[in-house]
């Protein structure tokens, strides 16, 4: 069994994946036991999703995550920085004070 075996349907909609909407994130390598990432979107609902699949003798897990991301950004997430302390309390800080903005956009 593969993992596009396993990422065959969208589990929000149930829709079948295009081929072209099932990508992997990381490089070709399959080890047993290495997590392999992939990125699907739903050509209907439109809504995505990573993936984390690993296989172990015989065996495939697999945890899915609802994601906004595209599969490129998903791909150079984990070169960004982590978000700071400081950058929570002035997002805070904003919402408060423009709220009402916010809340007509």
């Amino acid at each position: 069994m593969t993992p596009r075996d396993v990422l065959q349907r969208c589990p929000l909609c149930h829709t079948a994946y295009d081929a072209s909407a099932v990508v992997r994130l990381d490089p070709e390598v399959s080890l047993s036991g290495k997590p392999q990432y992939f990125h699907c979107t739903c050509s209907r609902c439109k809504r995505s999703m990573i993936a984390l699949l690993v296989e172990s003798t015989g065996w495939l897990s697999s945890v899915g995550m609802l994601t906004e991301l595209t599969a490129e950004e998903a791909r150079t997430m984990p070169e960004m920085p982590p978000v700071s302390g400081d950058h929570c309390v002035a997002l805070h800080e904003a919402l408060a004070k423009d709220s009402g903005y916010f809340c007509k956009k």
